[in-house]
């Protein structure tokens, strides 16, 4: 698909704090956004500007069909219940390929085609990188980012805590993949 957003706004918030050890953000993309009309979801791409490249480990990534176009409170994170692992490992984040970063999906994310998506990361690292502001940002109309960090321990998933509300959410490519047989 086409990147959604195309902004110049920049952060270290997100879609992983870098200068935090540990995150967890949410992010809420319209079916309009993402154009197909369903489809398997194989990867999804963000932009990484930096000069100095970075490899974040302990990243997990989940998907989610939701009704939400926005995150009304500081505390209404889309349900663990609601969300599917797509993703663990590690991300090399480089500028190198027209400064987007793609992470491959371990399983692929039936999206049915009317919901809108949360695409939540979390970031169990461990260890921080710097204050640097590193990814691209685009501001939404709503609040479509919920994100919190921290340095004590990870973020369980079924119950983050309080985080904060934004409208920059990361410039985002979702790459749909042939319908499974």
């Amino acid at each position: 698909g086409p990147l959604i957003g195309n902004g110049n706004g920049t952060t270290y918030l997100i879609p992983f704090n870098t200068f935090y050890k540990y995150s967890y953000v949410q992010q809420i993309f319209t079916a309009a956004e993402l154009g197909a009309s369903e489809g398997t979801i194989e990867s999804l791409s963000f932009n990484y500007f930096y000069s100095t490249p970075i490899t974040q480990s302990e990243i997990t990534v989940y998907l989610g069909n939701v009704n939400n176009q926005t995150f009304a409170t500081t505390s209404s994170w889309i349900p663990a219940s609601d969300l599917t692992q797509v993703f663990h490992g590690s991300v090399h984040c480089s500028n190198a390929d027209s400064n987007l970063v793609t992470i491959d999906f371990d399983d692929a994310f039936e999206w049915d085609g009317q919901s809108n998506i949360v695409v939540a990361i979390l970031n169990g690292q461990g260890s921080y990188v710097g204050s640097e502001e590193r990814f691209y940002t685009h501001t939404t109309a709503g609040q479509t980012v919920l994100y919190a960090y921290n340095d004590g321990s990870p973020y369980n998933i079924t119950d983050p805590g309080t985080g904060t509300l934004s409208t920059s959410r990361n410039n985002m490519r979702f790459c749909f993949g042939p319908e499974p047989s």
